[in-house]
This record gives structure tokens, C-alpha cells and sequence, in this order.
């Protein structure tokens, strides 16, 4: 056999398993997160879901985000939203490193969308939550013991809870 045709033969199996494996994780993906439907005209908390999506958070926890985040800026029309591009309501990071650009009415400033969810990227990465939540109420819990708001847990829940409402269409999944 030719030198080439090795290379081939290589080249045709690693692709091939290449593609069994995104078949394989498209599968998994499929069984392990219920579709998840948007219902919202709200343009922000779409490109917020999308954006979320293009970090790598699965469906249901980008819908979680997504909720947490309408709740945050009260359907993205806050002032800290607003004028700092900030939809989380995240105070500037001292420790860890951040995308924020500075720091305005004693939260951080971002140049854009895509910067603040870069840095909520940060931030939920370097505090180790979960990859995937089993509801909103479980994700709103770990979230609330980490010190993210200070307002009763079912207060956050049910804010949250209505922006879900808002912004998908409700699954067995997204209760709760």
C-alpha cells in the first residue's frame, strides 16, 4: 500500500469517528435536554439565550440564564442595564479575571452584550456550578448558597419564574 493511501485510509477513519461522536453527543444532547422554544419578541433576552448558547451552555440552562436575567434588569430596561451593558447586575470582579471595562452606580461596565455574558461565562465557570441544572428552583438554589443575590430565595425563584413565562414556552422541565 502507497504512503498516500495510508494517509487516506487514516484521514477517511478519523473523520468518520469525527462524525460518529457529534452523532453520538447530538443524541445525547437530544435525550438529556428537552427542546426548548422561545416565545418572546423581546429582542434582548433573545440575543441574551443565543449569545448564552454560543459559550457552550446547553438549551435548558441558557433558558435559565436567560430568565435570570430578565429578572435582574426587569425585563432589560433598568438603568444598570442601560447605560453599563450589565445584565446580571455583577459588581465589578476584584479577584477573578473579568471582561468588565469599569465600574458605574456600583456595578460593572461592559462594552457590549457579548462582553457582559463573557464575563458571567467567567464568573459561572470560576465558581464550578454545574454544566446543567434539573430545574430553575435547583439552579436558583446553588446560585442563592453561593451569595449571587440577596433577596429570598422564593422571591428570586418566583421573578424568575415569570420571565421564563415571558420569554419560552413552558416544558415539564422548566417548572419548578
Amino acid at each position: 500500500m502507497k504512503r498516500s493511501s495510508i494517509n487516506g485510509l487514516i484521514y477517511s477513519r478519523g473523520f468518520r469517528f469525527s462524525v460518529t461522536l457529534l452523532l453520538l453527543y447530538a443524541m445525547f444532547l437530544k435525550k438529556n435536554s428537552p427542546p426548548v422554544k422561545m416565545i418572546t419578541e423581546n429582542k434582548t433576552a433573545r440575543d441574551v439565550f443565543f449569545l448564552l448558547l454560543s459559550r457552550g451552555f446547553s438549551p435548558r440552562q441558557a433558558m435559565y440564564i436567560t430568565a435570570q436575567a430578565g429578572h435582574e434588569t426587569g425585563d432589560f430596561k433598568s438603568r444598570i442595564f442601560k447605560e453599563n451593558n450589565n445584565c446580571f447586575g455583577m459588581k465589578l470582579a476584584r479577584v477573578r479575571k473579568t471582561t468588565a471595562t469599569g465600574e458605574k452606580y456600583g456595578h460593572a461596565t461592559y462594552t457590549d452584550l457579548k462582553s457582559c455574558i463573557d464575563d458571567f461565562y467567567l464568573y459561572y465557570n470560576g465558581f464550578k456550578y454545574l454544566k446543567q441544572y434539573a430545574s430553575l428552583k435547583e439552579y436558583i438554589a446553588a446560585i442563592k448558597k453561593r451569595g449571587y443575590f440577596e433577596a429570598s430565595e422564593i422571591e428570586y425563584l418566583n421573578g424568575c419564574n415569570h420571565f421564563m413565562k415571558e420569554y419560552f414556552e413552558e416544558t415539564p422541565q422548566s417548572n419548578g
